[in-house]
């Protein structure tokens, strides 16, 4: 196994509908899995298609206090890198759509890790991305940010592509 995409989630059903769909069309190679680590999600959510694809619960129960615990996504990342059956790891949030230009330079890298850019997108009901304007205007980009900066978005510390022997060698994920 080349590359392991490991992604958090939480009661997030309709987002991870739409990336499977993305991804059953990108046409994955064998040698990519995807590991979306479910923390609890409520009814919990399942997988039975075609892809390397598997849906783990991370098994934290919850606290109904509406408050984040920190460790949580720290927890999940954690686990799906010890699960990760990939020499790469490419870790992301359940919110960034992963692209196949971001799944190709995961598998060709040559380095212990690399950030990658994002733009503001959004998965269609049939998991095709789009920028449409007017379709980002609903989901909140605003004009402003439009006119000074288009759809480009600076890298995000949580979204890299790193070996996963260097990962586990520096002792995983903290989310402070």
């Amino acid at each position: 196994m080349n590359l392991s995409c490991v992604i958090s989630i939480y009661n997030s059903h309709e987002i991870v509908r739409r990336q499977i769909l993305h991804f059953e069309k990108m046409g994955l190679p064998d040698d990519v899995e995807i590991l979306y680590m479910d923390d609890a999600s409520e009814p919990p959510l399942s997988y039975s298609g075609s892809l390397n694809l598997k849906i783990i619960p991370v098994g934290n129960p919850r606290k109904d206090d509406g408050i984040f615990y920190d460790g949580r996504l720290s927890i999940a990342r954690n686990l799906g890198a010890r699960l990760a059956k990939g020499e790469f790891l490419l870790m992301t949030d359940i919110d960034y759509i992963i692209r196949k230009e971001n799944i190709e330079a995961a598998r060709n890298c040559k380095y212990d890790k690399i950030r990658f850019k994002r733009q503001f997108a959004v998965l269609t009901e049939d998991g095709d991305i789009t920028q449409d304007l007017d379709v980002l205007r609903a989901y909140g980009l605003t004009e402003n940010r439009i006119k000074n900066r288009g759809v480009d978005i600076s890298p995000h510390p949580n979204n890299f592509i790193m070996r996963k022997a260097t990962y586990l060698d520096m002792g995983g994920y903290r989310e402070d």
